[in-house]
């Protein structure tokens, strides 16, 4: 349905001329969830029912019912959820490509601002009908395999090739932001800067955490003196030290064990600048 919706976007603005707003886009979101939660929530009030898959590895609706309530719902459901969004989508896109092959014979609108509108809207055109593509080709063979499950053919289904099918329908999903990778400038462009952003931000939240920073006492500078010997200065600084200025001369003697008990120890008394 998104894909639909997408396609008569296109529609209305290449061959109708019509300008999008936020609030028609929102409307048409609105539409796409309640069309979806519609059908989805059919079986849950009594129109079919969810169990089991041949595979036995997901849900689905109940395809081999042979109830004709059952039957009804499996009918009405390829019709206005495959059938008519793919012919709605195909009567949309050969009006684009129609109109912009028309505009492209006018000579008298041959001027440079509207050969890049042509040229871009059919560059569109062509991403789109690659995801619709892309859509029909990993959904088209599930759809096989359920219809000959609802109409009489289940012998031949067997969960080997009920499975295949299934897997490959739900990875039809990962598709479309790869075209969009590589058929859009645009939407490449916003990435970029969206990921560049990112990491922009994880970068400077690294920054600005603060380090754990381990507190060490300051060690003062000491002086030692023996008799008969020359004075030797011994300075130790921490990783949070700078620059010390000496305040004073006055001298304290320091209880420090050592071999010898008659050794003095002057200190000079210093602060932080």
């Amino acid at each position: 349905m998104t894909l639909t919706v997408l396609a008569y976007e296109r529609y209305i603005r290449v061959v109708h001329a019509k300008v999008i707003d936020f609030t028609w886009s929102w409307k048409a979101i609105a539409y796409i969830w309640l069309y979806s939660l519609a059908w989805t929530g059919a079986p849950l009030i009594g129109w079919n029912r969810y169990t089991l898959e041949r595979h036995r590895l997901g849900c689905s609706v109940d395809w081999g019912s042979k109830d004709p309530n059952d039957a009804s719902f499996i009918l009405f459901f390829f019709l206005s959820c495959l059938f008519v969004p793919v012919g709605i989508m195909a009567y949309c896109y050969g009006h684009i490509l129609y109109t912009v092959r028309m505009l492209r014979s006018i000579q008298d609108l041959q001027t440079v601002q509207i050969i890049k509108i042509l040229r871009y809207e059919k560059k569109v055109a062509k991403m789109f009908l690659l995801m619709i593509s892309t859509f029909l080709i990993c959904w088209t063979p599930y759809a096989v395999v359920s219809m000959l499950v609802a109409f009489g053919k289940k012998d031949i289904v067997t969960p080997t090739v009920a499975i295949i099918p299934s897997f490959f329908a739900k990875s039809s999903t990962a598709y479309n932001p790869v075209i969009y990778i590589f058929m859009s400038r645009k939407f490449r462009r916003c990435l970029l800067r969206l990921l560049c952003a990112r990491l922009v931000s994880i970068r400077r939240s690294i920054k600005d955490r603060p380090i754990a920073r381990v507190e060490k006492p300051i060690r003062p500078i000491v002086v030692s003196q023996k008799v008969g010997e020359r004075p030797k200065k011994k300075v130790t600084f921490n990783s949070s030290s700078i620059v010390f200025i000496i305040t004073s001369n006055d001298t304290n003697y320091l209880d420090i064990p050592s071999k010898n008990s008659l050794s003095e120890v002057n200190v000079i008394k210093v602060r932080p600048l």
